[in-house]
């Protein structure tokens, strides 16, 4: 492939040109650029472009604190061989994939916004002010580092609702303090599987990696066990602490098209760091639903691996004994996870004898007669609803 490049060659003074290929369209051939012996100095009013690849040489230095933007119409590589450092930013929207290679990358802000193509990362990146994620997939290399240092809440910026476009896939690390809660825009190639970490108990750096054959079919469930089934997939958690930093986590139940699980019970699951294989396990069985899609643990944890497991199904009451003494209510386990539940009730000809669009446990059939009753109830999570249709015998006690 023929190379156009601009090649800035032993002077503090560079001027920047850039060549087209062939008809003077970027369409055409790739553009280069080569940054190579020299000092390269950007100030905050700055900007540059580039549209093909760049590669900064060893024995360069590039100080960077304007606006770098990388706009590949065709596959391009960004190879960060020098010093780069600076409190400037740069931002990713070319319509094909883009590499970047580098060590001790430090950038005051990393904006992810393809229009195409997905933007891999290998070696280490440090974001010293904020990642934005707009459109497309930041692919974290194995082994590579991608750290946000800022402690700021709001130093990650991204749709955090199940219609997001853009998530890491890979390890993302965050400086997280005491008290706060730290979202993790990660995935997969497929979709994207939010995590929140809060609460830690001292200043420290957490990674958070979802990986979709974490607690794959070879895992195996206890004998009468409360579980029915483990998801695959999972997130592995870590830190690097060697003194036990704990941690509140929330994990979302997204399948792997990006769509909510549903409105069966879930509980957490635990493995540690070291086994792999993930032959034993816990599971925090009072877990329990923030919102649409998010599973909140009811433990504080550490290092290690994290999924959830489809409990006992939905349990509802099919025979109620009115006798002074026994229970009448109708009741929903677990009220609390469900965003909202209509329910209506026919008696034996048909007609509606009870309906309520938010049902919170209030019907009492201590004061209905005798016999069988129809109900229809709708249950949801978010956008994901579940219908029920069953009976209820009612009988008068002795």
């Amino acid at each position: 492939m023929k190379w156009i490049c601009s090649i800035l060659q032993k002077s503090f003074c560079v001027l920047v040109c850039f060549s087209f290929a062939g008809n003077g369209s970027l369409a055409g051939e790739k553009d280069g650029v080569i940054i190579q012996d020299v000092s390269f100095f950007m100030t905050e009013t700055s900007s540059i472009c580039f549209g093909g690849d760049l590669q900064l040489s060893e024995n360069s230095y590039w100080y960077h604190h304007g606006k770098a933007w990388f706009t590949n119409p065709l596959a391009g590589t960004v190879v960060l061989l020098g010093h780069q450092t600076g409190s400037g930013g740069f931002i990713f929207n070319g319509s094909a994939d883009c590499q970047v290679y580098g060590q001790n990358i430090q950038v005051g802000s990393f904006t992810v916004d393809l229009n195409g193509g997905g933007l891999y990362v290998e070696g280490s990146v440090d974001v010293l002010d904020t990642l934005t994620l707009r459109s497309g997939i930041l692919h974290v290399v194995d082994e590579s580092q991608f750290i946000v240092s800022n402690p700021s809440v709001d130093a990650v910026v991204f749709d955090n609702t199940v219609s997001c476009q853009s998530h890491v896939d890979g390890m993302i690390f965050r400086e997280v303090l005491p008290g706060k809660t730290y979202s993790y825009p990660v995935g997969c190639d497929r979709a994207y599987h939010p995590f929140l970490v809060s609460d830690a108990d001292k200043n420290e750096r957490i990674g958070v990696q979802y990986d979709p054959a974490i607690f794959s079919v070879n895992t195996t469930i206890p004998a009468e066990s409360q579980i029915r089934s483990i998801e695959s997939g999972g997130w592995k958690i870590h830190t690097g602490s060697l003194t036990g930093t704990k941690f509140s986590i929330v994990a979302s139940l997204l399948d792997d098209t990006q769509t909510p699980l549903g409105v069966d019970n879930y509980g957490i699951v635990y493995s540690s760091p070291e086994n792999y294989e993930f032959s034993e396990y816990s599971i925090d069985l009072d877990a329990s639903r923030t919102n649409n899609f998010y599973l909140s643990s009811s433990l504080r944890v550490s290092d290690g691996y994290f999924g959830f497991a489809k409990l006992s199904a939905l349990e509802l009451i099919n025979f109620i004994l009115v006798n002074g003494t026994s229970n009448t209510v109708f009741e929903v386990p677990n009220l609390s996870s469900y965003d909202q539940i209509e329910l209506k009730v026919y008696n034996h000809w048909g007609s509606v004898v009870y309906s309520n669009s938010h049902y919170k446990n209030d019907l009492d059939f201590r004061t209905y007669a005798p016999g069988t009753y129809y109900y229809y109830m709708t249950l949801w999570t978010g956008d994901s609803p579940v219908s029920i249709r069953n009976i209820v015998e009612v009988k008068a006690g002795q």
